[in-house]
């Protein structure tokens, strides 16, 4: 393989592995960050990163594509627009300058996020729309599996939002 061919291959992997990143997929959910830099609390702030290389999104947008998808029925596809997102716990300051910020998990900082969605047929046309402020007050008190899942509260959340959305109305 030739130095050229090595990098063009190098080039377009590059090139599709940040359009699956940047939420350009084929499958039937979509999943969207809208202005992710104003989030209330989704940046890594000890090693901060572009957006489309965070790996907060990422983790959501991969569960909620995998989730969302067995509510819908053939053919529809679901668009979901992330406006805000705010973690359980909170970062609190630290004493020590050396020490990695730490963020510390209690009930009175629940998971949020605001959402928008739309669920389409198979020919497009609009079947339901809506917006949705999410907010889950009662995270701390549930077992939740995989304790070692940073975003564990977030993605339980959501998937209690999506049964209760869609889970009688899909298929």
């Amino acid at each position: 393989m030739t130095k050229m061919t090595r990098a063009g291959t190098l080039g377009a992997a590059l090139i599709l592995s940040l359009a699956a990143i940047a939420g350009e997929t084929s499958g039937p959910v979509t999943v969207e960050f809208v202005n992710p830099d104003k989030f209330a609390d989704i940046k890594e702030r000890m090693f901060p990163s572009k957006p489309e290389e965070n790996r907060h999104l990422h983790s959501l947008r991969k569960h909620m594509e995998k989730s969302a998808v067995r509510y819908l029925s053939s053919g529809q596809t679901l668009l979901i627009k992330f406006v805000d997102i705010d973690l359980a716990g909170e970062i609190l300051p630290q004493t020590n300058p050396s020490c990695l910020d730490v963020r510390t998990v209690k009930g009175v900082y629940p998971p949020r996020a605001k959402l928008s969605y739309e669920l389409r047929d198979a020919q497009g046309a609009a079947i339901r729309s809506g917006d949705a402020d999410l907010r889950d007050l009662g995270f701390d008190t549930n077992t939740v599996g995989s304790g070692s899942d940073p975003l564990r509260f977030e993605k339980r959340m959501l998937d209690k939002w999506l049964r209760k959305e869609f889970g009688n109305s899909a298929r």
